[in-house]
């Protein structure tokens, strides 16, 4: 699965334990049937400076679906050293977002069952959560925290008259429908008991004519909003990524008011050394207690151009200074998906989601940007997010 001869450590403790892992992957590899996981190449440009382990859920979103779409850990140089594939004749895709919460649980999320499930140390699932009081629990985002609070997405429709938007069809010109079912984010937290704490709803507090009408196709069902990334902000309250209106909203989370909004046809922050903004947005993330991070999927700026992006906010005179900006190549923009994480030793990982035929769908780079380590696949697969 990689392009690259097996390095391995010369040290004899080191070099046991990594032939150990290299049994284990063969034993995953064949476990009584065919290994059918979508290739993934690593090119490695600097071998000392790749560490850990990273978390991947292959996939794509268009057949004929060949391959499997499993959980998926590989080792620093790219070596699977654990997988766990999913089959279900309905949906070739079942599971999405692949992580490591801030409890030490892993997570991911199943469409099937429409719940996020949690594994332990020995990947064995102990637990799942999805949305209280009637919500279809939405795949894009969990966040558990240290205290093991758990904040997720609902979908809530509502019907409205949208004859007075001509936004929809083709070209953007067709009204919408006077009974259009129009589909908005609801978030929920959860304590430890899983007592539902928080509620909030996001038809109680925007427009709809915030929406960027780029998203918007058919004029009887309405994807709204399209909630992609939530987070709790170091303050204790919400940070919350809307892709469809390239907007991050922050929310009280004792009031349920709105702080403010970054972004977008609302937004209410001065950019500072960065003249594009940014669109379609995913993965809103606190970096510290002044900076956040995001990947710009970048389809609708102008030029169209995929970056990995920081900012640091002042969020009382509404000021955002991108203080770091990584694009792999300025004819590359994103359509959806993808992730940002500013890594604890200063490199960056960005996964570029669905990006254009011939590119990387995952880089990992120095603070400098230079490149450390670049994953590739066939065309058409990505992972919703990456992780190290």
């Amino acid at each position: 699965r990689t392009n690259m001869p097996v390095m391995l450590p010369t040290r004899p403790k080191a070099r046991l334990l990594s032939i150990l892992f290299m049994i284990a992957a063969l034993c995953h590899a064949f476990p009584g049937e065919a290994q059918n996981l979508p290739p993934i190449f690593f090119q490695i440009g600097d071998s000392s400076a790749t560490q850990g382990y990273y978390f991947l859920i292959p996939y794509s979103n268009s057949g004929p679906f060949i391959y499997d779409n499993p959980l998926l850990i590989m080792d620093s140089l790219g070596r699977t050293v654990f997988y766990r594939s999913f089959h279900h004749a309905a949906n070739a895709n079942p599971v999405i977002d692949f992580k490591l919460q801030k409890n030490g649980m892993m997570s991911y999320f199943n469409t099937n069952t429409e719940k996020s499930y949690l594994m332990d140390s020995t990947f064995t699932d102990v637990d799942s959560i999805g949305c209280a009081n009637g919500y279809t629990t939405d795949q894009h985002d969990l966040q558990v925290s240290a205290g093991n609070h758990y904040l997720l997405f609902g979908k809530e429709a509502r019907t409205m008259n949208l004859t007075a938007y001509h936004w929809f069809g083709i070209n953007g010109t067709q009204p919408g429908s006077a009974n259009a079912q129009v589909t908005a984010v609801v978030i929920q937290e959860f304590d430890e008991n899983k007592n539902l704490v928080f509620e909030w709803k996001a038809h109680d507090h925007y427009l709809f004519g915030d929406v960027n009408p780029v998203y918007l196709f058919s004029p009887g069902k309405v994807d709204w909003t399209h909630a992609n990334a939530v987070e709790f902000d170091n303050d204790g309250n919400i940070l919350l990524s809307l892709r469809h209106f390239d907007e991050i909203t922050k929310i009280d989370r004792s009031t349920g008011d709105i702080i403010w909004r970054f972004g977008g046809k609302q937004n209410q922050f001065t950019f500072l050394n960065d003249t594009i903004g940014f669109s379609g947005q995913h993965d809103i993330r606190r970096v510290d207690n002044t900076s956040v991070s995001m990947l710009d999927n970048g389809q609708y700026t102008n030029p169209p151009i995929c970056r990995a992006l920081t900012y640091s906010l002042d969020e009382n005179s509404k000021t955002a200074d991108l203080t770091w900006e990584y694009i792999y190549d300025s004819a590359m923009y994103s359509v959806a998906c993808g992730s940002h994480q500013c890594i604890s030793n200063g490199n960056h990982l960005a996964d570029f989601g669905f990006n254009l035929t011939g590119f990387p769908f995952m880089v990992l780079t120095k603070p400098d940007k230079s490149s450390i380590l670049e994953l590739s696949s066939i065309d058409g697969y990505t992972s919703y997010r990456a992780y190290n």
